[in-house]
């Protein structure tokens, strides 16, 4: 469990924790859960997401991406740390 505190120009509060569990070991997927706690003057906030995500082999994305109507491209970004490693990313293009 991952907890992160923000505070805006505006003096609005948020704080986010992330929760993340791994039922199965041996499959692709992992279970990600997120709270937000948002300040704003005297009023708090709390919303919540859930969802499932995947790690899935680098070959697999344009696959997934296609067969839920996207077209896929696969570009290279240079990671924005120290070390300027060029990370593989895909963008699902939603036809028109």
């Amino acid at each position: 469990m991952r907890a992160t505190r923000q505070v805006g120009d505006d003096g609005a509060e948020i704080i986010f924790v992330e929760h993340d569990h791994d039922q199965d070991p041996t499959d692709t997927t992992i279970e990600l859960g997120y709270v937000y706690l948002i300040r704003q003057g005297d009023s708090l906030r709390i919303e919540a997401d859930r969802y499932l995500g995947g790690i899935f082999p680098e070959a697999r994305w344009p696959e997934l991406l296609e067969a839920v109507g996207f077209e896929a491209q696969a570009l290279q970004v240079t990671d924005w740390d120290e070390t300027e490693e060029e990370i593989p990313t895909f963008l699902g293009i939603k036809p028109d």
